[in-house]
């Protein structure tokens, strides 16, 4: 198999508490047990969620790798934008207000 794919079983494989327990006791012995090379494990303990994405890593399953380890998916965004936290946080701001204004919001549309 290859290891995209193991990598992506490996992370939805933390729906499961035995698993998260197992990460959380040994993360090399659990990244081991899915046959993971020492390149993508080194992208795993750093948590470089822009270089798994690129490694084939789904954002899906990279939610449950997140939720494990304690970093939910806007922290995910900042570290892959290049970002400090408080910099996404505004960035995302802006998004939001600039579509803002293509929204049907309630109160624009006349019935």
């Amino acid at each position: 198999m290859n290891e995209s794919y193991q990598l992506n079983r490996m992370m939805y494989d933390l729906r499961q508490e035995e698993n998260r327990q197992a990460l959380q006791a040994d993360e090399d012995s659990y990244y081991r047990r899915y046959g993971l090379g020492t390149d993508l494990v080194a992208k795993l303990r750093a948590r470089d969620w822009k270089a798994l994405n690129e490694a084939g890593a789904s954002i899906y399953v990279m939610t449950k790798l997140g939720a494990a380890v304690g970093v939910n998916l806007y922290q995910m965004g900042a570290q892959m934008k290049g970002m400090s936290w408080e910099q996404f946080q505004g960035w995302i701001g802006q998004q939001e207000q600039a579509a803002a204004t293509y929204a049907l919001l309630p109160e624009t549309v006349s019935g």
